[in-house]
């Protein structure tokens, strides 16, 4: 299976840049959340406001990304 992507270039330059660059984009969503939001949550000492804060932060970061698939 084939899959082809076609821009009229230059009118369409933006899109190509970000359809170019979409892995790149993803793996930083992807290493934000692992790095920053998920270990906050599993292991750091959290009063119960910021657990929830945190918690409610990583439940629309997720949903925000739902579309793109698993991070």
């Amino acid at each position: 299976m084939k899959a082809i992507l076609e821009f009229n270039l230059p009118d369409e330059q933006d899109e190509f840049n970000t359809h170019m660059k979409a892995y790149t984009y993803r793996m930083a969503l992807s290493d934000f959340y692992n790095t920053s939001i998920r270990p906050r949550i599993k292991y750091a000492e959290l009063s119960d406001v910021e657990h929830r804060l945190i918690s409610a932060i990583a439940d629309e970061f997720r949903a925000a990304v739902a579309d793109c698939g698993d991070l």
